[in-house]
């Protein structure tokens, strides 16, 4: 029986640094200011990125909380949280 808890997007804003993610709908990019709005509530919407300029899409920041960590770390080099989620 596996006992390790999963953790998802919401559990990594409580850090409060930013945050770069590749999501299923795109990769998301928020600044430590953005991650604190967020938090508050202040932002419900924001938008994802395909990897193609102008292909920006907007996500639900409640579908974005719900996402789980796959894979990846915090950067120490640019103080920035990286991962892939799903």
């Amino acid at each position: 029986m596996n006992n390790e808890v999963t953790k998802t997007v919401k559990d990594l804003l409580k850090e409060g640094k930013a945050i770069n993610l590749m999501t299923p709908g795109g990769f998301v990019y928020l600044s430590a200011d953005q991650v604190e709005m967020i938090s508050r509530g202040d932002i419900t919407e924001i938008n994802s990125n395909s990897g193609f300029r102008g292909s920006d899409m907007p996500m639900d920041i409640s579908e974005l909380l719900g996402y789980e960590l796959v894979r990846g770390s915090y950067n120490e080099k640019t103080d920035v949280n990286e991962y892939l989620v799903g």
